[in-house]
């Protein structure tokens, strides 16, 4: 994730993984399924590791 700041990164971080709270728009739902969940899952691991 070469595009955001570190600053930005840091905030990212703090979100919560993708469908693991059940409140909020990263909950359980739509958002969590399919390419989308992937995809959102798949930045969220690029970010704890950069």
């Amino acid at each position: 994730m070469t595009q955001c700041s570190e600053g930005e990164r840091a905030i990212l971080r703090l979100l919560p993984p993708v469908g693991a709270e059940s409140g909020g728009p990263l909950g359980p739902g739509l958002l969590s399924r399919g390419i989308l969940g992937d995809t959102i899952r798949e930045i969220q691991a690029r970010i704890t590791v950069d």
